[in-house]
């Protein structure tokens, strides 16, 4: 029997002071986002990424994840898609 779940595993980090959670798997809805908008494969485009990448951040933790420096949104990055690779996701060329 197949059993699912709406249950997603996270990466959990704090944000300044604050507890935060970014979900590892992506709804049908952040896939077709993420592809429309970043491209998929070798016509992926790796800026495109990061902006969509902040838009999806900001939905779970709010827009002060706009606020983070190059080196803490690389860190972010880099945490989340090692913890995806981990969690058995598959690579959606976010790397």
């Amino acid at each position: 029997m197949l059993r699912l779940t709406t249950e997603r595993p996270a990466l959990d980090f704090e944000l300044d002071g604050k507890a935060c959670s970014l979900p590892l798997s992506l709804l049908a809805s952040e896939m077709a986002d993420m592809v429309a908008i970043v491209g998929s494969g070798a016509e992926a485009d790796a800026p495109s990424f990061v902006g969509w990448f902040l838009d999806f951040a900001a939905a779970y933790v709010g827009d002060q994840i706009r606020g983070l420096g190059d080196d803490g949104l690389t860190a972010l990055m880099g945490a989340w898609t090692e913890a995806r690779a981990k969690a058995g996701e598959p690579d959606m060329g976010e790397s």
